[in-house]
C-alpha cells in the first residue's frame, strides 16, 4: 500500500529463488495508488487488482497488469453511482469476467459488489444499510455453486453486519444477519471447505466481545464455532484459509488459530 518511488505502493515479483524485481511503482495523479488487496492471476496470465486511491476521480481503480509490469486502468472510480474504495481482492469466474467489492459509495453510499466484462464495468447491487448489510471490506468469493458469497462489515438486522449470496446476475440473498452475540463486523473474506459450507471470522462480538469464528451453509444455516477471549486471540479481520480436508487455519490479531471442521468447538492456540 506505500514505499515505492512515489510512497504510493508497488507491484513486484520474487522467484522462487529469492530475485525480487519491481514491475510497477503507483504515483499520485491519474494514476492509480495504494492497494490494499491482493493480485488475482487471470485466465489470460495478466494479474488484476485494485487500489484505494487514484484513477481520474481520485477514488480507486480496477487495474491490470501484465507479467513484465505494462498496466492498464480498466475503470477508475467515481464515488458516485459506481462507489468508491475497494479494498478487496477480485475474483474472475471461468468466461474471465471480473468481479470486486467497494467498501463505499454506490447510490446510498453503503457499498456494493461490481463487475467488469470485456471492459464494461456495472454495479449488480447496492447494498442499502439495515436491511442488506453496509460497507463491504471483504471481496466476494466464486463458490462450488456457481454464485458468489460475501459479508459486510455493518448493517443487517441488528447492526452488526451480514453474510449473503449474489448470483452473477445480481439476485442478492441475505444468509445471516450477525446480532453480535455470534459476531459482530466480519472484515475478512469467506472461505469454502470441501464439505460445502463458508467459514470465517468476525473481528468483535460473541461470548467474550473479541470476535468469533463461524461457519454457513448456503442455505444460511449458521453455527458458531469458536469465542475468542483475548488469551486465545482477539479482533479477526483476516480471512482463514483451507490447509486440508479437515482443518482450517486463520488469524487473529494475537495468534494463529485453527478448528477442526468434525469438532464445532475444537480449537487450538499456537
Amino acid at each position: 500500500m506505500f514505499g515505492g518511488e512515489f510512497f504510493n505502493g508497488t507491484v513486484f515479483k520474487m522467484t522462487l529463488g529469492g530475485t525480487f524485481t519491481r514491475l510497477h511503482s503507483f504515483m499520485a495523479g491519474s494514476d492509480f495508488l495504494k492497494p490494499v488487496g491482493a493480485l488475482v492471476q487471470g485466465a489470460d496470465g495478466n494479474f488484476y487488482g485494485t487500489t484505494q486511491n487514484g484513477g481520474s476521480g481520485n477514488r480507486g481503480t480496477v487495474f491490470k497488469i501484465t507479467p513484465t509490469g505494462l498496466t492498464t486502468i480498466l475503470h477508475s472510480f467515481s464515488g458516485g453511482a459506481d462507489g468508491f474504495e475497494p479494498l478487496a481482492a477480485l475474483v474472475q469466474a471461468p468466461d474471465g469476467t471480473l468481479f470486486g467489492t467497494v467498501s463505499l459509495g454506490g447510490a446510498p453510499g453503503a457499498g456494493g459488489v461490481f463487475t467488469i466484462s470485456s471492459g464494461t464495468f456495472t454495479m449488480l447491487h447496492t447494498f442499502i444499510g439495515s436491511v442488506d448489510g453496509i460497507v463491504p471490506q471483504a471481496g466476494v468469493i466464486l463458490a462450488n455453486d456457481g454464485n458468489l458469497y460475501g459479508t459486510t462489515v455493518g448493517g443487517g438486522e441488528s447492526g452488526a453486519g451480514t453474510a449473503y449470496k449474489i448470483t452473477l446476475a445480481g439476485i442478492l440473498t441475505i444468509l445471516h444477519a450477525f446480532d453480535y452475540t455470534d459476531g459482530s463486523g466480519p472484515y475478512g473474506a469467506l472461505v469454502q471447505a470441501t464439505n460445502g459450507n463458508f467459514y470465517g471470522t468476525t473481528r468483535l462480538g460473541g461470548d467474550f466481545g473479541r470476535g468469533t469464528i463461524f461457519s454457513i451453509t448456503p442455505a444460511g444455516v449458521f453455527t458458531l464455532l469458536h469465542s475468542f477471549n483475548s488469551m486465545d486471540g482477539a479482533y479477526s479481520m483476516a480471512a482463514m484459509i483451507k490447509a486440508s480436508k479437515i482443518r482450517h487455519y486463520g488469524l487473529s490479531n494475537a495468534l494463529l488459530t485453527s478448528h477442526s471442521l468434525g469438532s464445532p468447538r475444537a480449537f487450538r492456540r499456537w
